[in-house]
């Protein structure tokens, strides 16, 4: 299962299980990526896996397709909403 074929990261409803899946997937990537930022800069590898998955979160957080903040700001009016009272 890759990450582009995992329901519940591309919005579209998931089993418990397949989200678990997918999440997995997301947090040993992340730790393989921050554990490989940690030896090339020498950094502590604690405080990388931190930064990393935080980052990681950050990123998810801001894309997600249904309740994210790149969504709520794309996402257009509803046309059959009252329009709002003038002044």
């Amino acid at each position: 299962m890759t990450h582009g074929n995992c329901p519940s990261c591309s919005g579209r409803s998931a089993s418990p299980q397949s989200s678990a899946w997918c999440a997995s997937l997301i947090g040993c990537a992340g730790s393989v990526a921050s554990l490989y930022v940690s030896y090339t800069y020498d950094l502590a590898a604690g405080g990388s896996v931190v930064v990393v998955l935080t980052a990681l979160f950050a990123l998810t957080w801001c894309l997600a397709p249904r309740h994210g903040l790149l969504a709520k700001l794309v996402r257009r009016p509803d046309p059959a909403a009252p329009l709002p009272a003038g002044p």
